[in-house]
């Protein structure tokens, strides 16, 4: 068999190889290429076509003594492992790095190098976060060294028993809790804040998440917990607006809670602030201290109202 041919065959098998990622894989990407000639654009230095150890098989370099090459990967799923594999020639002064931004929010979330290898098959594992819309991959050279790739593919597993999943920062889009490194997803963004850390203004969902107020319309607010919010502040109950009305928004923007919260009104009619009334009364009684304040309260919005 001419020199040609076995050069050849090799690269077939090895990217068949590739292809399988490892034992019980699957493809992922709708047969979409993922090489480095297909879609990747530079940020820093350059990507060059190249050949492999054979001048008929085609390759692309990174070139610079550093480069940043980007792209999105496919919008089809993966399962809850993904499984990154190269066919490449990465001399050992070189460092590779893939980064992978989920959401593609700026934030690189994972990251990893790809080893010094030459032409031999080289994988990543990752375990994915439990939700999000867009994958953004990086690969990172630096060094001034040879950094050439054959294959860039991506496969996927139904588990990663040997790896961590990844859990996304505070900011990032979440919809479960599991998403986050906090822990906690509110109001579909990761957030920090737990029980009694959140301050003024940061979102909620139960009163004992705030550190000084209570949880009004999926957001911290002190007037809350005094029963003093005005007209148009959010609110969860009417025990935590000045005019003892909450009522639901009629403007879906204004809807900032997880739940069916509203906006503090005005009572407009004597059946309106007497409900009012008894509405503070009741919240008075549960906490004896500040009885005298909500009833003077109730009693100076009834008259101002009529």
């Amino acid at each position: 068999m001419s020199r040609s041919l076995i050069g050849k065959a090799l690269l077939v098998g090895s990217m068949l190889l590739a292809s399988s990622c490892v034992s019980g894989g699957s493809s992922w990407g709708g047969g979409e290429c993922l090489d480095l000639h297909c879609g990747w654009e530079t940020k820093q230095g350059a990507l060059e076509e190249t050949h492999t150890w054979h001048k008929d098989d085609r390759a692309t370099a990174l070139v610079g003594a550093e480069a940043l090459a980007t792209r999105l990967a496919p919008s089809s799923r993966p399962g809850a492992c993904m499984v990154f594999d190269f066919l490449a020639d990465i001399d050992a002064s070189v460092q590779v790095e893939l980064q992978l931004d989920f959401n593609d929010d700026g934030t690189i979330d994972w990251r990893a190098s790809v080893p010094a290898v030459h032409w031999k098959q080289a994988q990543l594992i990752v375990s994915t976060p439990l939700d999000y819309a867009q994958l953004r991959m990086t690969l990172h050279k630096v060094g001034a060294g040879r950094a050439v790739f054959a294959r860039f593919g991506m496969g996927s597993l139904l588990s990663c028993p040997s790896a961590p999943r990844i859990k996304l920062q505070d900011g990032t889009a979440c919809s479960v809790d599991d998403t986050c490194m906090s822990g906690r997803c509110a109001q579909n963004r990761c957030a920090a804040c737990g029980p009694g850390g959140c301050i003024e203004g940061e979102s909620c969902r139960q009163d004992a998440e705030c550190l000084d107020g209570s949880c009004a319309g999926g957001v911290c607010r002190a007037c809350a917990k005094q029963g003093t919010c005005a007209t148009n502040e959010t609110c969860s109950s009417d025990a935590q607006c000045a005019s003892g009305s909450c009522v639901e928004s009629s403007v879906p923007s204004m809807r900032r809670g997880p739940s069916s919260d509203g906006l503090c009104g005005e009572c407009d009619t004597d059946a309106d602030c007497a409900r009012a009334r008894a509405s503070l009364a009741d919240a008075a009684s549960a906490r004896p201290m500040q009885t005298a304040q909500r009833v003077s309260r109730a009693a100076t919005a009834t008259r101002s109202m009529r």
